[in-house]
């Protein structure tokens, strides 16, 4: 954010920044929580303790946390928002408890080919998000790597990796690979949306 850039402005140093990805943020509940969808609105009223659900995340200062306050502009203290420890703690308190809301990040059930996000998935369910556009028109989007391309989701945000060192190192070195085909592919694979969508080349055989 601004208030970092003008830190590291004032300390003499130059960040180099490059955006690696598109993450989202993750509304999950329990498989045995009838509900599907959960509207940006009802997300601002909870935070400002205008509904009677239990929000849980990994921790009081979380990354996520923040994303919300500043989405919703909100000052002061969060109301209703519970820290469990970890995000595997979320996704566990969660499943257990049917009336209660996680919020994670999406990296952490991105990738249906891991048996980890198999895991996970088998004890919570992802919620899709209703929200409105500039126009007012009513739209719903679920955290996957096809809304995120298309803007359909309302909670995007950007993975970037900064560097404060001018030399070139390995810090360097990781930031160049990452941007490269090689490493956008990586991205892709995880199921998150790449900075730099890797080309795809098909070739069609009409004999």
């Amino acid at each position: 954010n601004q208030f970092e850039i003008d830190n590291v402005q004032k300390a003499g140093l130059v960040p180099k920044v490059n955006q690696l990805a598109s993450d989202a943020l993750v509304f999950i509940c329990s498989k045995k929580n009838p509900a599907k969808k959960i509207s940006e609105e009802k997300i601002a009223e909870i935070l400002k303790g205008k509904q009677d659900i239990q929000l849980v995340c990994d921790k009081s200062n979380s990354g996520n946390l923040i994303y919300l306050k500043n989405k919703f502009r909100l000052s002061g203290e969060i109301k209703q928002v519970a820290a469990a420890g970890s995000d595997s703690s979320v996704i566990e308190y969660v499943a257990g408890h049917p009336n209660a809301i996680g919020i994670i990040g999406m990296a952490l059930v991105s990738d249906y080919d891991d048996k980890k996000v198999k895991e996970r998935l088998s004890k919570i369910k992802l919620l899709s998000v209703q929200y409105k556009d500039s126009s007012g028109k009513l739209l719903e989007g679920y955290p996957v790597q096809e809304e995120l391309a298309t803007q359909n989701y309302p909670f995007i945000r950007g993975i970037f990796v900064i560097n404060l060192d001018g030399r070139k190192n390995i810090g360097t070195g990781f930031a160049n690979f990452m941007v490269s085909e090689r490493g956008q592919r990586i991205i892709l694979k995880s199921g998150l949306l790449p900075f730099y969508m890797p080309s795809r080349d098909i070739q069609i055989n009409t004999k």
